[in-house]
């Protein structure tokens, strides 16, 4: 599944369950990640070092790119998984991604952020609007 990103303007979105977002993505995994999941998880070597992205990021099965929490198409640490993985198909970038500024937002401190959607995700434009 390759990323498409396109501005969030309203689409819907709803999981339908797939397990296509947890195959073929880098997760970065920020302090707070790793403290969350090293405290649920003891029994899996979830991180790897990605050196592009000078990052630790979430570990991926050999055999099929799948997350090393993939369960059946399903998230074995759920309630624990990483922020990127929390946010999908959704992506916020402090720069835009391509022109335009449609999706330029301004957070409560006053930052602008651009967010973005995945249409590659099955389950963008499913659900309500």
């Amino acid at each position: 599944m390759k990323e498409f990103l396109v501005p969030f303007i309203g689409q819907s979105y709803e999981c339908k369950m797939c397990g296509k977002c947890c195959h073929c993505r880098t997760v970065p995994l920020s302090k707070g990640d790793m403290e969350r999941v090293g405290r649920f998880n003891e029994d899996v070597d979830f991180m790897e070092y990605n050196v592009g992205l000078r990052s630790p990021v979430l570990a991926r099965r050999e055999w099929d790119y799948g997350c090393v929490f993939l369960d059946d198409k399903r998230c074995s640490i759920h309630q624990f998984k990483p922020l990127i993985c929390r946010l999908f198909p959704y992506a916020i970038y402090f720069d835009p991604v391509g022109d335009g500024d449609e999706c330029r937002f301004t957070l409560p401190d006053s930052k602008e952020v651009y967010i973005y959607i995945d249409t590659s995700c099955p389950g963008v434009g499913g659900g309500r609007d």
